[in-house]
């Protein structure tokens, strides 16, 4: 490898961790030994049984069991979690996917992405992507599972990957 090159590889190495260091600090990072938060729900306007999920996918997409990195708040286990209980539940009519993800694991984005092809199998709800400022690679790949993606034109998105 030439000089050049490795410090072109230096220079985006010290980006990445720098980025998920300025940003980690916002964020607890999620299952620390902790036990994981009862799920809850939050009406934010009108009323009548009918209802819309906003689930989030925010941060890396990693594991959460031995990881190096805080996950910026994501919770694989927590999603899922979240996720089947929209399906189950008959008075959600339909679910919102906020996605601010620069990507991460591969596997678990693939899991991911099956997981709501399942979902809109399954349950039979419509399923909106809303991306927010960053829905790249992984979290790119996980909205194609929707019915419909809305992005705003400043919205940082493609790249699914060289895999």
């Amino acid at each position: 490898m030439t000089r050049k090159r490795w410090i072109a590889l230096l220079i985006v190495i010290g980006l990445f961790l720098g980025g998920i260091a300025a940003s980690a600090h916002k964020m607890t990072p999620p299952s620390l030994g902790f036990p994981a938060k009862e799920l809850k729900e939050e009406r934010i306007t009108g009323t009548g049984k009918d209802r819309i999920a906003l689930l989030r996918l925010e941060g890396v997409i990693i594991e959460e069991e031995g990881k190096v990195v805080p996950a910026r708040g994501f919770s694989y286990q927590r999603f899922l979690e979240e996720l089947e209980q929209a399906q189950r539940d008959d008075s959600i009519k339909a679910v919102i996917l906020r996605i601010n993800s620069p990507g991460g694991s591969a596997v678990l984005s693939d899991e991911i992405y099956h997981a709501l092809k399942n979902f809109r199998t399954k349950a039979e709800k419509p399923l909106v992507v809303s991306m927010a400022e960053v829905a790249a690679s992984g979290g790119y790949y996980v909205s194609t599972a929707a019915d419909k993606i809305l992005a705003n034109p400043n919205t940082l998105t493609g790249s699914i990957g060289v895999i």
